[in-house]
């Protein structure tokens, strides 16, 4: 199996589906795949989502950049993951950030008209798109949640809670770097490393690198009201 059929077998729109459905898809699609270099812009933040986007290879960012010139990353993707399903059948079709190649990359571009042949031919992959579709609305309500937390100790408190329930463990191994993180919540990285410190202090967490232990849950939980 090559690089292109492999991301589309670990792509959540195509699991489940068989080598042999997989290479019916390939055939339908023509198999194009379209390449990036590092720091190329794959859309602009208001242009028309038409297509939706399969990551081959490489790493790509969805990036809000503020007139100031400040950049703020709202999600990474890599081989596999997918952009614009929430976007494409939309009335409102474009799109609210830019997408943005980090590293050179290889992508294929799914036309709307090829998405609704897969819909209608493939009841697997109909399911998958509305499970894609049903995970986007809960990471959505998520974000929303985060933002309306009044302190960066309660969007911590947040956050690793759901990590911890996610992970079943209390030592949380934390995905995003600490950039990533205070984007996430919407605060500045600086205030946040401060949190953290002033949380370890307090006996609340043990910080060891790409992990934090949460030490009781339920001194965690009162934090939150």
């Amino acid at each position: 199996m090559n690089k292109v059929s492999n991301a589309l077998k670990n792509c959540d729109l195509f699991k489940k589906l068989s080598d042999d459905n997989i290479n019916h898809i390939l055939g339908f699609i023509d198999n194009k795949t379209i390449t990036y270099k590092k720091g190329s812009i794959i859309a602009f933040e208001g242009d028309d989502c038409d297509s939706l986007g399969i990551v081959l290879e490489g790493t790509v960012e969805l990036q809000t950049i503020f007139p100031s010139g400040k950049i703020s990353t709202v999600m990474q993707m890599e081989e596999s993951d997918i952009f614009g399903e929430a976007l494409i059948f939309s009335s409102y079709n474009k799109y609210p950030i830019s997408i943005v190649s980090i590293t050179n990359s290889k992508l294929i571009l799914l036309k709307k008209d090829k998405i609704l042949h897969l819909l209608m031919h493939h009841p697997v992959v109909l399911e998958n798109f509305l499970f894609l579709l049903s995970t986007k609305l809960f990471v959505l309500n998520s974000k929303v949640k985060m933002l309306s937390l009044d302190t960066i100790r309660q969007k911590i408190c947040t956050y690793l809670i759901s990590e911890s329930r996610n992970q079943n463990s209390l030592r949380v191994k934390v995905k995003l770097s600490r950039k990533h993180m205070a984007e996430h919540m919407a605060v500045q990285r600086p205030s946040l490393s401060r949190e953290l410190i002033k949380m370890e202090k307090e006996g609340l967490i043990k910080v060891d690198k790409n992990y934090i232990t949460i030490v009781n849950m339920d001194d965690f939980e009162m934090e939150l009201g």
